[in-house]
Order: C-alpha cells, then structure tokens, then sequence
C-alpha cells in the first residue's frame, strides 16, 4: 500500500486572508476619507455670510449641504482604522472633532450638513466594487 501523507497549508492561507482584508479594507477607508476631506473643503456655501474667526468673511453652507471649509478642524480630524481580529476585520471611519457630530445632525439652532452620510451615499458603489473585486 503507498504511503500517503497529508501537509496543511490552513494557517497561511488563513494569514494570507487576514492580510488581504487588513489591506482592502484600508484602501477603502483611505478612499472613503479622501472623498470625505475633498467634499469638505469648498470656500464657500449657499447658505450666510459671516465674518471668518482669522478675518476677512465666508460664506457658509446651506442646510443639506456639505460643511464649508472654515477652519480646518473638520478636514483635519477625518480619519479611519482598520481592528482586525482572529475572524473578522472592522473599518471604522470618522471625526474626533465635536464640530462634525452639530454639522451632521444638527443642533437646536442649525438645521444638519450632512457630510459623513452624503460620502457614504457617493462612495457606496466604489466600496462594493472593492470588495468584490478579485482578492487573489
């Protein structure tokens, strides 16, 4: 009878899968906070003028738009991470920045400029066609 012997090749297959999501899912979110800085960086809305904390005055956004560029703390603070775990990985994008959370929902006195939503909408489809596109 010959002999036969078997070799598993499970663990780096299963690295090799945990790298490749790692890396996917950092590509999206690097495309994700690109769209999200360009689509939060115009001068001047359709909303208010009003004098511009370091002179001079801007134009605000109107409701539903994006947020004007105004002092950069937005634009700044966008950021994503990447958590892989043993079975999972996690892309989290977002703001440390108090401003985003007023512009997005609204406050009592200011009706919502949505911008982590509206990049969520616009970047969809380019999110499923990187998931779904060939990993090996």
């Amino acid at each position: 009878m010959p002999n036969v012997e078997y070799e598993s090749n499970f663990a780096e297959v299963a690295g090799l899968i945990t790298d490749t999501t790692a890396d996917r899912l950092a590509e999206i979110g690097q495309q994700f906070v690109a769209e999200w800085r360009r689509n939060i960086s115009r001068r001047a809305g359709g909303g208010r003028q009003y004098p511009h904390p370091f002179g001079g005055t801007y134009r605000a956004s109107a409701p539903g738009e994006f947020p004007v560029y105004r002092t950069g703390s937005l634009h700044d603070s966008t950021e994503f991470d990447v958590e892989m775990t043993e079975d999972s990985g996690t892309l989290a994008v977002g703001s440390d920045a108090e401003v985003a959370l007023w512009l997005e929902l609204g406050t009592y006195k200011m009706a919502p400029r949505p911008h982590l939503r509206r990049t969520f909408e616009q970047q969809q489809s380019n999110i499923v066609r990187l998931l779904e596109s060939r990993w090996f």
